[in-house]
């Protein structure tokens, strides 16, 4: 399993463990917007053929 499904594994562990309603509610935002930023962190390509374009930076794609 990739590191990003395990966290978000333990995190939804924390979640069922915890008590109070409020604390739930800060982790699950928590564990949403590490699921978003580890799906759609953007990359620096080094690519010396287009090195004056603008569009430097690309997606990453999760296979």
């Amino acid at each position: 399993m990739s590191p990003g499904v395990l966290l978000i594994e333990e995190v939804h562990r924390e979640i069922s463990a915890t008590k109070g309603r409020k604390v739930r509610r800060i982790i699950k935002g928590m564990a949403i917007a590490i699921s978003f930023s580890l799906i759609a962190v953007p990359t620096a390509r080094a690519d010396d053929s287009d090195s004056d374009s603008k569009s430097a930076r690309e997606p990453v794609t999760v296979s």
